[in-house]
């Protein structure tokens, strides 16, 4: 992983929300589109089971 990586998830926020009856952990990104990009392809590495709907959820559909 890049510096530059590591500086954007360090800056990350992690959060909690309801979702019906239950608690969803997330972490909010703020971060560049090519940042996002880098850390999809990161994803896919580590864990591809998520990948899909984290590129969804920022509408990068065609990176999954």
């Amino acid at each position: 992983m890049s510096s530059r990586m590591q500086v954007v998830l360090l800056r990350s926020c992690p959060i909690q929300r309801a979702r019906g009856d239950r608690c969803e952990r997330v972490m909010e990104i703020m971060c560049e589109r090519e940042d996002a990009i880098r850390l999809i392809e990161a994803a896919k590495a580590v864990y591809p089971e998520v990948a899909h709907e984290i590129a969804q959820y920022l509408g990068l559909s065609g990176m999954e």
